[in-house]
């Protein structure tokens, strides 16, 4: 191959690889992904406070949670579990400005001992949600989230 066939296939993997490097990296569902992430490690370690942190003051929710309802009720819960799986999938995510929304199916399971507890959600049925978030000072906070009808499953 000639030098100008090896400048046009190297060019050739630099664009395919910038492209997936945007989608993997910069792409609405991926920052979406990895804030969600950022609040899914510290909640399954049961750390109450970095959870919070991520949580707007003026936080709402389906169950007409505040913030300070949201806060009683998770630290009631991990004090009474050993650990927490949460499985996040199907991210659709879109960002404008200081302000991000997003739809997501989660599913958790808490361990207490060697039982295993649904908390939200199944393998086969996840909870679909809706989040509405916001940057605040630089970081990112939930201020609101919704569930959603759960999806349809496919006819086998």
């Amino acid at each position: 191959m000639n030098s100008t066939g090896k400048a046009i296939v190297l060019g050739a993997v630099l664009i395919v690889g910038a492209f997936f490097l945007w989608e993997g990296y910069f792409s609405a569902e991926a920052r979406m992904e990895r804030f969600l992430h950022s609040i899914a490690g510290p909640a399954e370690a049961l750390k109450l406070e970095e959870v919070l942190s991520s949580i707007g003051d003026d936080y709402t929710d389906s169950f007409q949670q505040d913030k300070t309802l949201l806060a009683s009720r998770l630290g009631e819960g991990f004090s009474k579990i050993d650990s927490l799986n949460i499985t996040i999938s199907s991210i659709q995510a879109s960002y404008d400005g200081d302000r991000a929304s997003g739809e997501f199916d989660l599913v958790v399971v808490a361990r207490r001992g060697e039982e295993r507890l649904m908390v939200v959600g199944t393998p086969l049925q996840p909870q679909h949600l809706s989040l509405e978030i916001a940057r605040d000072d630089g970081d990112w906070q939930v201020r609101s989230v919704e569930r959603k009808a759960p999806q349809e499953m496919p006819a086998p």
